[in-house]
C-alpha cells in the first residue's frame, strides 16, 4: 500500500478484520502491528475504525487530528518502523463488527507506505515488511 497525498484519510488495503461476537457482553481484543515509511517532514498519521466510528485516538485539542498513531517528525528525509497498538473494545453487539486502518496527512506532498520503503528499489537492502490486524472475542 501507497499513498502520496492521504489529506483524505483512506482505508489500507488488507488491513481489516470482521468478527461476530457471540454475545453482546464480550469484549474485542484488536492487535495492529503496521511496518511503514513515510516523509518524515509532513504530518502523516494512522488511525483505526469501528466501521465509520474513530477508536483508539488520542483527544480532541483544537484542529488537530485524531489518531492512534503519527509519524515521528524529523530533519531526515524518511523514517521507517513498526506501530503496533493493542485495544480493548466494548462493541456491545452481536453483529458483525469490522475493524480497519487508515492513512491520513496534512499535506499533498505526505507520503505513507505500509510494508515497503519509500524508493521500494529491486536491489539487496530493500526489505518488504509485515502488518497484521487481529481481533479476538474474549468472554465476559
Amino acid at each position: 500500500f501507497g499513498s502520496t497525498s492521504p489529506v483524505t484519510p483512506e482505508d489500507v488495503t488488507g488491513m481489516s478484520v470482521t468478527i461476530t461476537p457471540s454475545a453482546t457482553s464480550s469484549k474485542i481484543w484488536l492487535t495492529v502491528s503496521v511496518a511503514y515509511s513515510g516523509s518524515a517532514s509532513n504530518d502523516t498519521y494512522f488511525r483505526i475504525l469501528k466501521g465509520s466510528t474513530l477508536i483508539a485516538m488520542g483527544d480532541t485539542a483544537g484542529s488537530r487530528d485524531r489518531c492512534w498513531f503519527e509519524l515521528p517528525r524529523s530533519n531526515a528525509s524518511v523514517m521507517s518502523g513498526v506501530a503496533c497498538l493493542t485495544f480493548l473494545d466494548s462493541p456491545a453487539t452481536t453483529s458483525a463488527t469490522t475493524y480497519k486502518l487508515q492513512v491520513g496527512g496534512t499535506s499533498d506532498s505526505a507520503q505513507m507506505y505500509v510494508n515497503r520503503g519509500i524508493t521500494d528499489g529491486d536491489h539487496t537492502g530493500n526489505g518488504r515488511g509485515i502488518s497484521t490486524i487481529t481481533a479476538m472475542e474474549i468472554g465476559v
